[in-house]
């Protein structure tokens, strides 16, 4: 069975879904290295983004949130999935938001590669 590797700054740890979650909720935040073509600019964005471990409804289901320059960016959170992505591997999550663009409410879907290694300070 997989375990979720938990990234420290100088050591890391793997856990089953449940205690990894439960790890994340005792540290408050975690940071989780993300790239995409940002919709609104079309210019790359390779960054670690940092994420509140309180899942929320979406309509990609729960998710965690992070935002990009007011971009909101979903990924799973699921500990299911990132278990089964364990193999550190970039995976592509598919995103729809909603933009203005010229005065009017427009959809856009893009791609976002997420790096299934979860980061936290000590």
């Amino acid at each position: 069975m997989n375990k979720i590797t938990i990234y420290y700054p100088s050591s890391l740890e793997r856990f089953s879904a449940p205690d990894a979650f439960e790890v994340l909720k005792a540290k408050g935040q975690f940071e989780v290295f993300l790239e995409f073509i940002d919709p609104r600019t079309d210019c790359l964005v390779q960054k670690t983004f940092t994420f509140f471990p309180k899942p929320q409804v979406t309509t990609m289901g729960r998710c965690f949130i992070a935002e990009h320059n007011g971009l909101i960016l979903r990924i799973p959170s699921d500990m299911e999935w990132w278990e089964a992505h364990s193999d550190g591997l970039p995976v592509q999550v598919r995103q729809k938001v909603t933009l203005l663009v010229q005065g009017e409410f427009k959809g856009v879907e893009f791609d976002l590669r997420v790096s299934p290694s979860i980061r936290v300070a000590v």
